[in-house]
Formats: C-alpha cells, sequence, structure tokens
C-alpha cells in the first residue's frame, strides 16, 4: 500500500512538472508574438515528458547540456520559471543577468547552446574532466534528429566509446514527422557502430 502512494505521488508530480512546462512554454509563444522577448525562441512543446523522465532520475552532481529548445530541461532541472522569462525579456534578474536569451543559458551544472550539435563535443570534454577528477558525476547531453547530419556528433561519440566516458546522449526523434529522415540510419544502427549500449522508449506512450 505504502509503494503503491509513493508511485502515486512521483506519476503525480511529473504530470504536473510537464504541465508546469507547458504553460509556460505556452505563455512564451503568447509573448513572443507581441514582440516582448528580445532574438528568437524555440519552445519544448509536445516534448515535456523527456525532460522530466530523465531529469527526475539525475544525481546532485549529474552534469546537464541542452540545446536550442532547452526551457523544458531548465525547468525540468529545477529552474525557475520567473528567472528564465526575465532572462527571455534580457532583464538583469534573468538566469544569466539576461545576456543569454532563450538558447544560452547557465545555472548550476546546467548549461545550453544554441548551436546544431555544438554541445555533444563540449559534454564530451566535461565527461572527460569529471573521469579524471574520478568523481561520480555523468554528463548528459540533450540531442535531437537534426543533429545527426554534424559530423561532429559523431567525433564525440567516437571520444565517448573510446576513452569510456561517464557521458549519456538522450535523444528526441520526431522522424515520423519529417519523412525526408526516415531514410537515414536508425539509432539502433549507429550507436552500436561506436559499441555504445541504445535504450529506446516512447515519450508518447507513458506507462500506467
Amino acid at each position: 500500500m505504502k509503494h503503491d502512494l509513493e508511485v502515486d505521488n512521483r506519476k503525480l508530480h511529473h504530470y504536473l512538472e510537464m504541465l508546469r512546462i507547458r504553460r509556460f512554454e505556452q505563455k512564451v509563444l503568447e509573448m513572443f508574438s507581441r514582440g516582448v522577448f528580445f532574438g528568437t525562441t524555440h519552445t519544448y512543446l509536445g516534448q515535456e515528458a523527456n525532460a522530466v523522465g530523465v531529469l527526475s532520475h539525475i544525481g546532485q552532481d549529474d552534469i546537464v547540456f541542452s540545446n536550442h529548445r532547452g526551457h523544458g530541461h531548465f525547468l525540468a532541472y529545477g529552474g525557475d520559471m520567473r528567472s528564465l522569462f526575465a532572462e527571455l525579456m534580457g532583464k538583469s534578474t534573468g538566469v544569466c543577468a539576461g545576456r543569454g536569451g532563450s538558447q544560452h543559458l547557465h545555472w548550476k551544472n546546467f548549461y545550453s547552446n544554441g548551436i546544431q550539435g555544438g554541445i555533444a563535443p563540449v559534454a564530451a570534454g566535461i565527461a572527460m574532466s569529471e573521469k579524471l577528477k574520478k568523481s561520480a558525476a555523468v554528463t548528459i547531453a540533450f540531442l535531437g534528429d537534426g543533429t545527426l547530419g554534424e559530423g561532429v556528433l559523431y567525433e564525440a561519440l567516437n571520444m565517448a566509446s573510446l576513452w569510456q566516458l561517464p557521458y549519456s546522449s538522450c535523444w528526441r526523434i520526431t522522424a515520423s514527422h519529417r519523412p525526408h529522415l526516415l531514410s537515414w540510419p536508425s539509432l539502433e544502427i549507429y550507436c552500436p557502430a561506436f559499441r555504445l549500449s541504445i535504450f529506446l522508449a516512447s515519450s508518447l506512450k507513458p506507462a500506467m
């Protein structure tokens, strides 16, 4: 009975976290159309389960790298909504004092970068640093299927494998909505080529 209650509470917490991200991003789209923000922005709508599912299991010292759709990752990591909103507005009260904007955030062990595939080698380098320090930290990089076309990604995966780095790549694959990607080899082919293990899951079919 106690175990069932704990499971139910955890599921409720995850749902509320996903809902918080969804509502934040909906407000971002609403305000972006009014010209409230500086520059551009990319939302995390429809991907909330990925961030919450992964980041609810990280350790205190683990390091997270996000991409141009980093709002959801930042919030799931524990970031403050008001500080993020202020950052998008370029205010000094923002996460990075208004200098990072939507795509370039840093808070605690959370980093984001808007360059396609740019976080892959940086995350591998951080993982190497943690290994040399003999820490227990794992470096996690959130990547999208668009990164599959970036050569630097494969260099990073190769180094992670050869040097046995504490490095985990979390992929968002949306090929079903982008037919031109269906001809690309899948991650089931890519990862074994680098002797990396892979776990596939659908965030659209949550376990009950």
